[in-house]
């Protein structure tokens, strides 16, 4: 991920991709979080290959995961700073999430 366009959102959709719909998701949360990838690109990535029936599952995990007040492990996003990285990619994924693809 790319350290000034990181939000946990996206973190938190990802988390919760690869946990309900397995390893190509995991396989692409690994890519986002040890590569140079923009939050932009990883959306795009995880977009096409979701179906919709998948993006319910993954937003019910996303509730859940939020419910119980998950927190992102990794220390670029757990920095003090983190608050203020990645709001305009974090804004971005919640309007998608909102009103969908």
């Amino acid at each position: 991920m790319r350290q000034d366009d990181h939000c946990d959102l996206c973190s938190l959709t990802l988390e919760a991709a690869c946990n309900t719909e397995g390893e190509q998701f995991c396989k692409l949360k690994e890519q986002y979080m040890t590569t140079d990838m923009s939050a932009d690109d990883m959306y795009e990535k995880l977009v096409e290959i979701t179906t919709p029936e998948q993006f319910e599952r993954i937003d019910a995990e996303v509730r859940r995961l939020a419910s119980i007040g998950w927190k992102p492990t990794d220390p670029l996003v757990t920095a003090d700073r983190a608050q203020y990285q990645g709001q305009a990619a974090a804004q971005r994924w919640l309007d998608h999430y909102r009103n969908g693809r």
